[in-house]
């Protein structure tokens, strides 16, 4: 029963990680297909880059977050 318990704990933690990794793919898909669409405008490269580093910072927070919990725990 313990082992039953801890497979659903890690399955349930790893399956947030999906949904979380792939809201980060679409997020920085949608910023490399909007910063294509704008390639030549002056400050575009400097606006897809802090865009993307900002997105990455989310998603670098909620793991951090789930770690805390998870080792505080």
């Amino acid at each position: 029963v313990g082992l039953s318990v801890a497979s659903y704990a890690a399955f349930a933690r790893y399956e947030h990680n999906v949904v979380s990794y792939l809201t980060t793919v679409n997020a920085l898909t949608r910023l490399r297909q909007r910063w294509q669409a704008t390639q030549g405008r002056p400050g575009a490269d400097a606006d897809y880059v802090r865009e993307c580093e900002r997105v990455i910072s989310v998603e670098t927070q909620g793991w951090m977050a789930e770690w805390r919990k998870t080792t505080t725990s």
